[in-house]
């Protein structure tokens, strides 16, 4: 069985701007949460999450809801599904909880939130995740994201607003 290393609160030494001594770390956006947690494991020139991730990027969503994407792969795919998420939510914070890296320093399970808000509807979108992210040679190749459906469906205004959301199979 593999060992593995947590960083959290005090473990988490400096080794750049993004990198604090003390967590929940609150930051501006999803790249910055991304830099923070994995550092020196991603291409320091990467500043999206799309620079961050490699072409042929395989996201997963296991939790997602019944009949919507559990699995983006490419680029590409991840373009088109950021596209539609960022028309669904404003996210006013994001907060980094905790980072699980293995042994092997390929792997890392990141814990966080985000606060923010469904934008036709108002409602408060309050989502925890935890992530498993696999990076090699600097680009994130692996990432299966964990959350709860609940949250998305009532912050975009119930079941039938989220499938219409998603109905052409781009998120």
């Amino acid at each position: 069985m593999e060992r593995k290393r947590s960083i959290q609160k005090d473990d988490m030494h400096q080794k750049d701007d993004m990198h604090m001594s003390s967590l929940p770390l609150r930051v501006s956006s999803f790249s910055e949460l991304l830099r923070a947690a994995l550092g020196d494991q991603l291409d320091p020139t990467a500043e999206t999450l799309l620079d961050m991730v490699s072409a042929d990027i395989v996201f997963e969503f296991p939790y997602a809801p019944v009949g919507s994407i559990r699995r983006l792969e490419g680029k590409r795919a991840l373009a088109d599904h950021l596209a539609k998420f960022t028309g669904l939510f404003s996210l006013d914070s994001l907060s980094l909880h905790a980072v699980h890296r293995s042994t092997d320093d390929v792997t890392s399970v990141v814990q966080f939130e985000c606060d923010g808000q469904g934008l036709a509807t108002g409602r408060r979108y309050l989502q925890r995740y935890i992530s498993v992210i696999r990076v090699e040679d600097g680009r994130i190749v692996h990432y299966q994201d964990y959350w709860n459906p609940q949250m998305v469906i009532e912050a975009v205004g119930g079941s039938e607003a989220f499938a219409r959301a998603f109905a052409d199979g781009a998120a």
